[in-house]
């Protein structure tokens, strides 16, 4: 990045005093381009990561991380969530255009050290105990945003297709989907066990739990209506399909952001 437009300690700009200019540079952000950018290189990685090319995978996280647009995206998501009016140990808030602004130009790794976060107690839900809440500083959630873009192919990646939880582009309909599918009765041979072989060929490919799973998988579901002892039975789907059943279940597969075959 070009230095007349960067920040150091003990060191002002004579662009980045200029108010007006921050703000308008910030408001002229094209942020289709800067989504593009950012996923073009995230696709690299993964492709990277997939051949086991480590050192191209290192190389690319480097430009992503020192990209500008990247940066700019670290700072929206940082000024854009729920606790964008919270401060943090220096009581600093990116409130204002030029503020952003001058944030995304000094975002830097260089000398970059974290501060402490700032402790505060929130009351739980039987408003008797507090637990305890960290609150980074602003220029802390940004880098961590900014980083996160460079980890996040690499973990999505290499990560377990099999689990859902705090995945991106994951949520509770697609495991849903999953167990349904895995104990669809067009799925089970023939000749199976009760429920048709769904939780033997499920849990074989089970890493973990296997007895607790197994265990909690056959166990069944009481409802008011009926029990459906060993069976996965929906009796509220997200969305069903045409039939007199309240057992078919369909929910379209979420977009991997980062798929190959995006490109």
């Amino acid at each position: 990045m070009n230095d007349k437009y960067s920040t150091t300690e003990g060191k002002t700009s004579e662009k980045l005093s200029d108010e007006a200019m921050l703000s308008a540079q910030w408001k002229n952000i094209d942020w289709h381009k800067a989504e593009r950018e950012v996923n073009r290189l995230q696709i690299r990685i993964v492709k990277a990561t997939q051949q086991k090319d480590y050192n191209a995978v290192k190389r690319l996280q480097y430009l992503l991380t020192h990209s500008f647009y990247a940066k700019a995206l670290a700072v929206k998501r940082v000024v854009t969530n729920d606790g964008r009016k919270t401060p943090g140990v220096d009581g600093v808030l990116w409130n204002t255009p030029a503020k952003k602004m001058k944030a995304v130009l000094s975002l830097t790794d260089k000398g970059y050290r974290a501060r402490p976060l700032r402790r505060v107690y929130i009351e739980k839900k039987d408003k008797k105990k507090k637990r305890p809440l960290g609150i980074p500083t602003m220029y802390d959630r940004a880098m961590q945003a900014l980083y996160a873009l460079a980890l996040e192919p690499v973990a999505e990646t290499t990560a377990d297709g099999k689990s859902f939880g705090f995945r991106k582009g994951r949520c509770a309909q697609d495991a849903c989907e999953y167990l349904f599918n895995a104990h669809s009765p067009a799925n089970a041979p023939a000749s199976a066990s009760n429920n048709g072989g769904a939780d033997d060929r499920f849990f074989a490919h089970s890493s973990s739990f296997h007895a607790v799973s197994a265990a909690f998988s056959c166990s069944g579901v009481s409802t008011e209506a009926q029990t459906t002892p060993g069976r996965v039975f929906f009796t509220k789907p997200a969305r069903a399909l045409p039939g007199p059943t309240s057992r078919i279940w369909s929910t379209p597969s979420s977009p991997r952001r980062w798929s190959v075959s995006s490109m």
